[in-house]
């Protein structure tokens, strides 16, 4: 509070008040509904919730192509559940994953961090061949801007992929996918 006399007998009366919003739940998140879900949508989804994909295991069951069940160091995870970001979310799909008579077609790792594009090519049982780094991106801090095979590309259970990474600016680089081809 601060009082200045402005005029002879005239104060004016200045108060400050300063707002404190200690919400710890800022840094927490629900955990989203993957059941049920296409897998690549669930990742899609964990990454705009601020949380991270950890390892997608092979579980049991059908139908093909879905999250089977979500986990958080190792224990399933309901939906709805606060969460802190960046937590790690294991996602179990079938153990048939791969075995459908569907063909199956490449994701796109595009715009993902390594880890979550080695998650995803580890899920469809692809082989990561090479990762090539450009602009001396780290191991802690890179994006995947160009993949080989392209998106929606058939794909079968033991191929190759090649996966370009560049340091993780915040603005995404343009979609290289192709024109280097």
């Amino acid at each position: 509070m601060k009082i200045r006399r402005i005029g002879f007998g005239v104060f004016l009366l200045t108060i400050v008040v300063i707002l404190i919003n200690l919400n710890t739940s800022a840094s927490k998140v629900k955990m989203p509904n993957l059941i049920d879900v296409p897998l690549e949508v669930a990742i899609t989804t964990l990454k705009k919730s601020g949380l991270d994909t950890g390892k997608i295991r092979l579980g049991q069951g059908a139908p093909e192509y879905v999250v089977l069940e979500q986990r958080l160091n190792g224990k399933k995870i309901l939906p709805g559940t606060l969460i802190n970001k960046k937590e790690k979310v294991e996602l179990i799909v079938p153990a048939n994953f791969h075995s459908s008579i569907e063909p199956l077609f490449m994701p796109n790792l595009v715009g993902l961090s390594l880890n979550e594009a080695k998650a995803l090519t580890s899920g469809y049982d692809l082989v990561l061949k090479q990762v090539i780094h450009i602009n001396k991106a780290t191991k802690h801090f890179h994006r995947v801007f160009r993949q080989k095979p392209l998106k929606r590309t058939k794909i079968r259970k033991g191929d190759s992929v090649l996966l370009w990474v560049e340091k993780n600016n915040k603005t995404p680089s343009n979609d290289l996918n192709g024109a280097l081809d």
